[in-house]
C-alpha cells in the first residue's frame, strides 16, 4: 500500500493549480449548482490534523486565493450541502502542502479516508455480506454524497459489475475516478474479495449544465 511520509520526502514538482472557476462556467466561485455534503470538507480538516505536520492551519496558510481560504475557514455542517467545484484547486494545494504529486496524494488521502469509514464494526458487518452485494450497492452509496450524479449498475456475471456514473462535471472527472476506485476496492476487500480490479472506460459527453460539459464515467469492477 502506498504510504507517503510527509515532511521527509524529496521535493516533488508542484501540481498546477486549476482556476477557482472553470473556464466557461456560468456561476461565481462557491455558487455552482453542483453540491456535496459538508462531511467531505470536514474530512479534509481531519486528515490534515491527523496526518500532516502543522495540521489544518498549514493548509489554510497555503491557500493563496482569498476566496478559497475563506471558503475553507468556514465551519462545515456534515449533512449540509456546499459547492463542490472548489475541490480541483483545493486538492492541488493539498498535494503541494504535503510535497506529493497530485495522483499520489489522492491515492493516499482516499485510502486513509476509506480506512476511517470502513473500520471497526462496519468492517465486521462487511465480512458477512457477499462482495457482489457490496459492489451492487456501493455506487449508489458513493453518489449519495453529491446532489448531481446518477448511477446505473449492471451485473456482468458472478464476479464482475459495471457502474456508469452520469452527470459528472468534466473538471471533477479525475478526482472522482480515483476516489470511487479506491473506495470500491477498500469495501470489496473488507468484504473478503481478493484481486479486486477497477478499470475505467472512455468517457462520453452528456450535454452541459451551468456552462460545464457533463460526462458519463463507466467503472468496471472484477474480483475473485
Amino acid at each position: 500500500m502506498l504510504s507517503l511520509r510527509y515532511d521527509v520526502r524529496a521535493p516533488m514538482p508542484s501540481p498546477p493549480i486549476p482556476p477557482l472557476v472553470p473556464p466557461g462556467a456560468e456561476f461565481a466561485f462557491g455558487e455552482s449548482p453542483f453540491r456535496v455534503k459538508g462531511i467531505l470538507y470536514r474530512a479534509t480538516r481531519s486528515y490534515f490534523e491527523t496526518k500532516v505536520r502543522g495540521g489544518y492551519a498549514r493548509l489554510l496558510d497555503a491557500l493563496e486565493p482569498a476566496p478559497l481560504r475563506a471558503f475553507m475557514e468556514q465551519k462545515f455542517a456534515a449533512s449540509k450541502r456546499y459547492d463542490v467545484m472548489p475541490v480541483p484547486a483545493l486538492i492541488a494545494y493539498e498535494a503541494r502542502v504535503v510535497d506529493a504529486s497530485l495522483e499520489a496524494y489522492l491515492l493516499e488521502r482516499t485510502r486513509w479516508q476509506a480506512a476511517q469509514d470502513l473500520g471497526g464494526v462496519y468492517k465486521l458487518l462487511l465480512k458477512v455480506v457477499h462482495p457482489a452485494m457490496i459492489v451492487g450497492r456501493l455506487p449508489r452509496v458513493l453518489t449519495a454524497l453529491f446532489d448531481f450524479p446518477t448511477v446505473d449498475v449492471a451485473i456482468r456475471g458472478g464476479n464482475e459489475v459495471d457502474a456508469t456514473f452520469h452527470g459528472i462535471p468534466a473538471p471533477l472527472e479525475a478526482w472522482l475516478s480515483i476516489g470511487f476506485s479506491v473506495y470500491t476496492k477498500a469495501a470489496m476487500e473488507a468484504a473478503g474479495a481478493r484481486r479486486v480490479q477497477t478499470d475505467w472506460s472512455a468517457t462520453s459527453d452528456e450535454g452541459s449544465r451551468a456552462g460545464l460539459v457533463l460526462r458519463a464515467l463507466r467503472m468496471n469492477v472484477r474480483w475473485s
